[in-house]
């Protein structure tokens, strides 16, 4: 979170196109350590059927900074200037820094919980076997379900990363949405994909109170919603700028559910050392799946349309709830 930091403030003192661009790489290199970190505290903290919800809820902070984003940069540059604007936001970011830092510690030292509490959170852990504990990359990359996971990000990330740089040039370019009318409505898609990331934990959260196995209940709140991805092929041919909002937001809402469950996955398979390396090899599927599908969009628009790049998407999540299933199977059932 410091390098984050630190590299947002930096771009303030950026003068030419190479010092900005070597900033932006600064950044991107700091932000995956965030969500990894995020991913290991819900291991070291909540027992299984919290464990989803607690990823929602940090994808649901994600999207929530995608909604108030515009308009707080907007109002930074108007009243301060685009310099102060990088500062001021990478100073938020380290004032949050000084406050987890104060605040956090494992269960096992924490002052404010009970002992039940403790007990609770720690046997609730997967528990390292003696191989487990001396793990190298070598043994979490023998993995078939590191791979399944891995091939989960790559093709099912990219709809987001999709949907957020892409969806308000579509707006304007495609159905003619003015700035005012994108400012007013674009933010839709980005709320209902809170409330995904939120529903998505809930309910697999839900099933496991009521007795279902950990993993199951996990692949039990994924494929309802990769099944109702294909639903954006309507968006490449209804004429009613209603409609395709409207199932834009479906979408939006849906991969964020099927994205907590999948995320949640590797919290229930691996030992708590381990989490935050898989969860980075996850990720990385994540970065190499937007990166090659951002190229890839750019190239379909250029030359065709929008229309096919909707009916691609549609299709990516069945296809990794598929992968998943195949590589995991001996775990997941």
């Amino acid at each position: 979170m410091a390098w984050w930091s630190i590299a947002d403030m930096l771009h303030a003192f950026a003068r030419t196109p190479f010092s900005l661009g070597a900033f932006r790489v600064l950044l991107g290199i700091g932000e995956p350590g965030n969500f990894m970190a995020a991913s290991k505290a819900t291991s070291e903290w909540y027992p299984p059927k919290e464990r989803a919800f607690l990823n929602g809820v940090a994808n649901a902070g994600a999207a929530a900074g995608a909604i108030i984003a515009a308009p707080l940069i907007v109002w930074l540059y108007s009243r301060f200037g685009w310099r102060s604007a990088f500062v001021i936001t990478g100073a938020a970011g380290l004032g949050w820094l000084a406050i987890w830092l104060w605040l956090y510690r494992l269960p096992e030292v924490h002052p404010l919980i009970t002992a039940e509490e403790r007990t609770l959170i720690v046997e609730s852990r997967p528990k390292p076997s003696p191989a487990g504990s001396r793990m190298k990359w070598a043994d979490i990359l023998r993995f078939p379900q590191t791979w399944g996971l891995f091939w989960a990000r790559f093709l099912s990330d990219p709809v987001w990363w999709f949907y957020l740089f892409w969806l308000p040039k579509y707006l304007a370019d495609q159905r003619g949405f003015s700035m005012a009318e994108i400012g007013l409505l674009a933010w839709l898609p980005y709320l209902t994909a809170d409330l995904g990331s939120l529903s998505g934990g809930i309910f697999s959260g839900w099933l496991i109170q009521r007795g279902w196995p950990v993993l199951r209940s996990r692949s039990a709140g994924m494929w309802p919603f990769a099944m109702l991805m294909p639903l954006s092929v309507i968006v490449a041919y209804t004429p009613s700028s209603t409609v395709a909002l409207a199932v834009i937001s479906i979408v939006t809402f849906s991969h964020m559910a099927w994205k907590t469950n999948l995320m949640t996955v590797t919290n229930d398979i691996y030992p708590v050392h381990v989490v935050g390396s898989v969860s980075g090899l996850a990720a990385f599927g994540n970065g190499l799946g937007g990166a090659a599908f951002t190229w890839m969009t750019g190239q379909i628009v250029q030359h065709f349309s929008y229309n096919a790049i909707f009916v691609i998407m549609g299709f990516l999540h069945p296809a990794a709830f598929l992968i998943f299933k195949r590589l995991c199977s001996r775990i997941c059932g």
